[in-house]
């Protein structure tokens, strides 16, 4: 496809990596998303949006701890994006219930 071509030609060019990211992620690929958000940090490790792009990825993938680290990262980069201040604001509810529910599992009850 035409992200990979690009990156063939220039195999350092974060935006290509994020670009295919972003494709990988519309298309529910999210470890695939994921792992191209990363490589995009870690050649530009100044974006927000792909720590922002990481981290719903994350999010999709049931990683909330992961998501949660992402999205702190984009707000210290970044502190108006708002975005990110929202996304976390769920994923740290969900994070919440996830610890609920392994409290349940853990002491058999169901009114934690």
């Amino acid at each position: 496809d035409e992200y990979d071509r690009a990156l063939e030609v220039q195999p350092d060019d974060a935006k290509s990596y994020f670009a295919r990211g972003e494709a990988y992620a519309e298309l529910g690929q999210y470890e695939k998303a994921a792992a191209d958000f990363s490589k995009a940090i870690e050649l530009d490790p100044d974006n927000a949006y792909a720590y922002l792009a990481r981290g719903v990825s994350y999010a999709e993938l049931g990683q909330y701890e992961n998501a949660q680290a992402d999205l702190e990262k984009a707000l210290e980069i970044d502190p108006d994006l708002e975005e990110a201040r929202q996304m976390l604001l769920e994923e740290r509810a969900m994070l919440f219930e996830e610890i609920k529910q392994k409290l349940r599992e853990m002491l058999g009850e169901t009114t934690i």
